[in-house]
């Protein structure tokens, strides 16, 4: 058991707590919704090749490095990460909905929903 001194102290460790909790939850609901992206009809593997190596792995590749590595036109590439940004939003919100977690209206990006 944790001992605090003030009763500020012991607000501050459970906001952090929380804070973390909730960290958490965002990335285990982001992980469930790479996986669906991955699995969406038609293009679903491409923007998930997309998606994942440019936001999710740890090397953190280049818009030119995945345009590489994919072997596709970069014309082509940057229609295809807007198609994958944007399947990946709708799919994400009505996850975030089933999870009951709270979504800031000004994380919202306007042109999306």
């Amino acid at each position: 058991m944790v001992e605090f001194e003030t009763k500020a102290e012991k607000k501050r460790f459970e906001d952090r707590i929380n804070s973390c909790h909730k960290s958490l939850t965002l990335l285990e609901l982001l992980d469930k919704t790479i996986i669906m992206v991955r699995d969406y009809p038609d293009k679903g593997r491409l923007y998930y090749d997309i998606l994942s190596r440019y936001y999710f792995e740890d090397y953190g590749y280049t818009h030119d490095e995945i345009i590489s590595v994919l072997e596709i036109s970069r014309s082509n590439y940057y229609r295809c990460f807007d198609q994958a940004v944007e399947c990946f939003y709708k799919l994400l919100i009505p996850v975030l909905n089933s999870e009951d977690y709270e979504v800031d209206d000004d994380l919202i990006p306007v042109n999306y929903g």
